[in-house]
């Protein structure tokens, strides 16, 4: 009997054992990857105290000093805790919760790397297509106060998708990748605001730019929607004119949001022997943001380089002196800017010229030149095809139609389009004379004279310059000849209550009139009189009309020339300016680029219709604001509209008035 009771007593303590062996078995597994948390503020090598607790089968450990968190490691920084970078550091994933700091002991351009998403072949994650990370970050990364800001953040090669998200300021020197795993696809998705900091160095890249760099490797950025990542002066994006190593992967950055580089600069490169392909692309409601400085290098003319605006994104390059591909200018035949629908790139233009380096396609470049010594920033576009309907003579047209719209009305500029052979319509040649055409949206016109195309001496193999546009918005060309009557002046002034037109003519062959048409916003012209040709003549004539009915404010005329078989010229416009504030229509618009509310001040007389058309001329809306008189304020709500230009016009009687404002 007391040996049988020892014997129950051996087999009970055995099947403990057992139990405690297999608990001890798996949990040993599980702990591969741990979970570590601050216990106090401190270094984060713990050099010197016991920062760090360790979650050791449930129950959360005091660790000896010396103890750290390593690359199989998820680590939290507690609320209240600030925890200091010292050394170069890798962990998996990393959590900061709201009230605390994760910075460094260096300040930028010092740094201390530190890697996120490492694992080793013994983790339980193990494994390239696995190893998904998320940064949750509530706090702050890095540091708002300029010092302790020298976090060189890395995604390790044994990361496949990497994210930082949360409530919380990232400000660090810089973001880039280790070495990725050959052919092996990586992603980073930036889902909260990040500022980067670093001065002369690569600031934000998707290669790791190191001078050993051979590996081929497939690497995407993500900056989503409303997010902006911000470089700091002195900082790069991508890489620098210095071509480091030999990369020959996939390089992809996609903007939703906002990458602004405008106190910065943008080193786009290749490499001198690798055959990369980096792409850039600006999303729908995207933002690209340019600072002075902009270079792009093929090293070797080696890989590609692949610039896209898509419909709805921006890249603005208001802030920008010089965009250089290779140190000569950006659009050598083998890069810039395609722009697709209502993609646009926006510029400054002065006193000299200022090239939009864009095109139809990556194998079309269709650049434009503008010169307007004013200051005014101008968006611009191309797209293949002859977008508004009603082109005269579609046969001999380009197949391109350009967009070009001026930040602030009314404007004028000497403007010069590119073009390339096989770039015309069945019957278009050329290098014949060109007919500069321009629409709204709706009907074409046709604007000055048939200019002669040149053979290009830069990236294009045509080119036809236009001076003093005044008119914006789409523009095409198609085969013309020079119009037999020369317009030598054409001017206007106030006199008294009227306003006074005189111009001259040097030669006349068909010349049936003139036509007088008058604007009050540059945009909208009505036809307000006539005055006879002289059908054909080789001598000078001088020819004046009096404007009875002039407008109090602002006047903009132009001629329509008709000869006797029904064909017309449009001149360029004058201006002529009056004291006064009785002009009917709007007053005022703001804010000129809104993400909601539009506001409307105008001075209206009788009913008056509102009507908003995009670039394409389409009506996206419509509403008649009724029988007022006076001072109206209107509130108009466009959070339905989609990003982009748009145009708002108010028509009352036969007045009207156009003004443009961006739906962000």
């Amino acid at each position: 009997m007391k040996m049988s009771l020892h014997l129950k007593t051996v087999q009970s303590l055995f099947i403990v054992l057992l139990l405690c062996f297999t608990q001890a078995t798996s949990i040993s597994a599980q702990q591969a990857i741990s979970e570590w948390r601050s216990a106090v503020s401190g270094d984060f090598n713990n050099a010197g105290g016991t920062v760090w607790e360790r979650n050791v089968v449930g129950t959360w450990t005091l660790q000896a000093a010396a103890a750290r968190p390593s690359g199989s490691s998820n680590v939290t920084i507690r609320a209240g805790h600030t925890v200091t970078l010292s050394a170069t550091t890798s962990i998996l994933g990393l959590t900061i919760e709201a009230g605390a700091t994760l910075n460094s002991t260096a300040t930028s351009p010092s740094t201390v790397t530190f890697r996120i998403g490492t694992s080793s072949s013994a983790d339980v994650t193990a494994g390239y297509t696995n190893n998904v990370v998320v940064i949750q970050n509530d706090g702050v990364f890095g540091s708002t106060t300029g010092t302790g800001d020298g976090i060189a953040f890395e995604m390790s090669p044994n990361c496949a998708s990497l994210t930082i998200q949360g409530s919380g300021i990232t400000k660090l020197a810089r973001f880039r990748p280790q070495p990725a795993n050959p052919n092996s696809p990586a992603t980073f998705t930036v889902n909260q605001n990040m500022d980067l900091v670093i001065n002369n160095n690569y600031a934000f890249t998707g290669t790791q730019n190191g001078s050993s760099q051979t590996a081929t490797e497939n690497f995407i950025i993500n900056i989503n929607a409303g997010k902006t990542v911000k470089l700091y002066s002195g900082g790069s994006f991508h890489g620098t004119s210095t071509v480091q190593g030999n990369p020959s992967g996939t390089y992809t950055y996609n903007i939703f949001g906002t990458l602004d580089n405008s106190a910065a600069s943008w080193g786009f490169l290749t490499s001198t022997a690798g055959n990369p392909s980096l792409n850039l692309n600006i999303k729908n409601g995207g933002t690209m943001k340019l600072g002075p400085a902009n270079s792009i290098y093929r090293g070797g003319n080696n890989g590609s380089i692949n610039l896209t605006i898509e419909s709805g994104g921006i890249v603005d390059g208001t802030a920008a002196t010089s965009i250089n591909n290779n140190n000569s200018m950006l659009g050598t035949g083998y890069t810039w800017f395609v722009t697709q629908g209502t993609g646009t790139l926006k510029q400054t233009v002065g006193a000299t010229s200022t090239t939009f380096p864009i095109g139809a396609s990556l194998t079309s470049y269709n650049p434009v030149t503008l010169n307007n010594g004013g200051g005014n920033a101008f968006s611009a576009s191309v797209v293949a095809g002859n977008t508004p309907g009603g082109l005269p003579n579609v046969t001999k047209a380009l197949n391109r139609t350009w967009g070009i719209v001026p930040a602030t009305f009314p404007a004028t500029a000497d403007i010069t389009f590119g073009y390339n052979t096989g770039e015309g319509n069945a019957s278009c040649v050329l290098a014949d004379p060109m007919q500069l055409n321009f629409s709204t949206g709706g009907a074409w016109s046709a604007l000055g004279t048939a200019t002669p195309s040149v053979p290009s001496s830069g990236s294009t193999n045509f080119q036809v310059s236009y001076s003093g546009t005044a008119s914006f918005g789409f523009f095409n060309l198609v085969n013309g000849t020079a119009i037999p009557v020369e317009l030598t002046t054409f001017k206007g002034y106030a006199k008294g209550v009227v306003n006074m037109l005189e111009w001259s003519t040097a030669t006349e062959r068909n010349n049936r009139e003139f036509a007088i048409e008058r604007s009050i916003n540059g945009v909208d012209f009505q036809q307000i009189g006539s005055v006879k040709g002289h059908g054909n003549a080789s001598t000078v004539n001088n020819y004046s009309f009096t404007d009875d009915a002039a407008p109090l404010s602002i006047g903009y005329y132009r001629l329509r020339q008709i000869d006797f078989d029904g064909k017309e010229t449009v001149s360029k416009a004058v201006t002529i300016a009056r004291n006064g504030s009785g002009k009917v229509g709007l007053t005022k618009l703001y804010p000129s680029v809104t993400s909601d509310y539009l506001n409307i001040e105008m001075t209206t007389v009788g009913n008056t219709s509102l009507t908003i058309t995009d670039l394409m001329g389409r009506v996206v809306s419509t509403r008649q604001l009724g029988d007022t008189n006076g001072s109206l304020l209107q509130r108009l709500d466009v959070t339905n509209l989609s990003s982009g230009l748009y145009f708002v016009t108010l028509q009352s009687g036969s007045s009207s008035l156009t003004e443009k404002f961006e739906k962000k």
